[in-house]
């Protein structure tokens, strides 16, 4: 995921610098925008993957909650083994 985030990054960098430069723009002003274009989109793009990530992560925990509120959460059947067998 990190390789192809990179990827795309470096993509958008090469291209914007290209499309900077026939533009008529200095080619050290064209690079200099589109490494700042090049961290911006790339750390955009991370913090998207990372809530995309975290809010799955959290929505299959909700479900295992539920499963386990449904049934009796695995500390409460422990519990009422114990107080079974003492």
């Amino acid at each position: 995921m990190r390789s192809i985030i990179f990827q795309i990054g470096l993509l958008l960098f090469f291209v914007s610098i290209v499309t900077l430069w026939l533009q008529g723009t200095d080619i050290i002003v064209a690079v200099v925008k589109s490494f700042v274009l090049f961290v911006a989109s790339t750390m955009l793009m991370f913090i998207l993957a990372y809530l995309f990530i975290y809010l799955k992560q959290g929505e299959n925990g909700m479900k295992t909650d539920f499963n386990e509120a449904k049934n009796g959460s695995s500390e409460a059947q422990e519990f009422k083994g114990l107080n079974v067998q003492s």
